[in-house]
């Protein structure tokens, strides 16, 4: 009933929702593009890097620890 009354207020409510809504949609992208990045990596660099180790040990004689 206050912010009917307080076109001041009113206004502070508003871009304190719209300062809240921006940060989780930041939020939402710094999310997105990190699990992507980690997916990347997996699977274009690490999992390559063990398959070649792998294969470099069997050539070596095998796993001899």
């Amino acid at each position: 009933m206050e912010l009917a009354r307080n076109p001041a207020m009113l206004q502070e409510l508003m871009r304190s929702q719209d300062r809240a809504m921006s940060n989780l949609e930041v939020n939402i992208w710094v999310h997105f593009v990190h699990i992507h990045l980690t997916v990347y990596i997996c699977t274009n660099v690490i999992i390559p890097l063990w398959m070649y180790l792998y294969e470099t040990i069997q050539l070596l004689g095998g796993n001899k620890w």
